[in-house]
């Protein structure tokens, strides 16, 4: 980023800022509000009837996506019927083309948790 701001070429960032600190300040940025997508997606499910909602993501994901689950808990923290149950399930990278493997032992999981069958 230091490179391309000291050769004088204009940069417009895609989604989110990289973490490092290469980005400059100035750079502008083409995103969404990922915490409002967060809580209107969880918002949708419990709108829908959903009792077990649970968010699936990947370990060491992008700043984005930890700003999506903070969305998620602040929906169902704002529904008093499911205040203080978030279930947050973090995959190890590897396993991103394990998507169903991965979602098995999320619904597991809230089964568990909820005592009762399915997520």
């Amino acid at each position: 980023m230091r490179l391309l701001k000291a050769a004088g070429i204009a940069v417009v960032l895609l989604d989110r800022r990289p973490d490092e600190d290469s980005a400059h300040p100035r750079c502008d940025l083409a995103g969404i509000d990922n915490h409002r997508a967060g809580y209107l997606a969880a918002e949708h499910l419990l709108r829908l009837g959903a009792r077990h909602i649970g968010f699936l993501g990947y370990r060491h994901q992008a700043s984005t996506v930890r700003t999506r689950i903070q969305g998620y808990k602040d929906a169902l923290g704002a529904d008093s019927r499911r205040a203080g149950s978030t279930h947050v399930f973090l995959a190890p990278a590897e396993e991103r083309l394990k998507l169903p493997a991965a979602a098995w032992r999320v619904t597991r999981s809230c089964a568990r948790t909820t005592g009762s069958p399915g997520a």
